[in-house]
């Protein structure tokens, strides 16, 4: 059984772990999982790589920007594809905060962002599937035509290519999940302002045909 640590303190027992259900949870039976623990000296067993490989959905990237900028070269990718992202602008190690699940970068708002290089897994044309998701926590809103980015997979910028899809956060504080599809750009708005201080799960979805958030 596959697993990557989230974060593990040993003061207290407390872990937070990924784990690779290969076949899959049924919603009316259960599943029982054993935990092995009490042995200082067992071997560390966890596999992120393998945690998020080994089906025909597997996810390009997986970032959980727990790394501290100028101490740490990069934003570790833990799928298989090594998706480094660089981090940009004006980030410093105080930028790297208490997250949902573990540590998370504060973004300022202004030149703050992580980047990965080009890559053919990354090359997500207008018709192909795709699934977004990111855990984001904003006190304010973009001011006039502005818009937070949150995630975006562009070539060479915002609604240039067949590639691009993304979510962002408008004036009004709400999720926008945008999608090429190879001949338009199509815009997905939610109904609640997210600009509350608290964690919110953000997940769009294009299955080829339309669009959700």
């Amino acid at each position: 059984l596959d697993y990557e640590y989230e974060s593990y303190a040993s003061s207290t027992g407390s872990l937070l772990a990924w784990i690779e259900v290969a076949d899959g949870l049924s919603s009316t039976t259960d599943r029982t999982f054993y935990m092995y623990y009490g042995n200082s000296s067992a071997a560390d067993q966890s596999n992120a790589t393998n945690t998020w490989s080994g089906s025909d959905q597997d996810p390009v990237g997986v970032w959980h920007l727990s790394e501290t900028p100028t101490s740490h070269p990069y934003a570790d990718d833990s799928s298989a594809n090594n998706n480094l992202g660089t981090f940009n602008g004006s980030m410093t190690t105080a930028d790297q905060v208490a997250g949902q699940l573990d540590g998370s970068l504060d973004f300022d708002g202004t030149d703050d962002y992580v980047e990965t290089d080009d890559a053919s897994v990354l090359d997500i044309g207008g018709t192909q599937a795709i699934t977004e998701g990111a855990w984001v926590k904003l006190n304010t809103k973009p001011t006039g035509s502005n818009r937070y980015a949150v995630m975006m997979i562009t070539e060479t910028g915002y609604e240039s290519s067949s590639h691009d899809k993304g979510i962002m956060i408008d004036s009004n504080g709400y999720a926008v999940f945008y999608y090429w599809d190879g001949s338009s750009v199509h815009f997905v708005t939610g109904m609640t302002d997210i600009t509350d201080n608290q964690w919110h799960h953000l997940v769009g979805i294009y299955d080829g045909t339309g669009g959700v958030i």
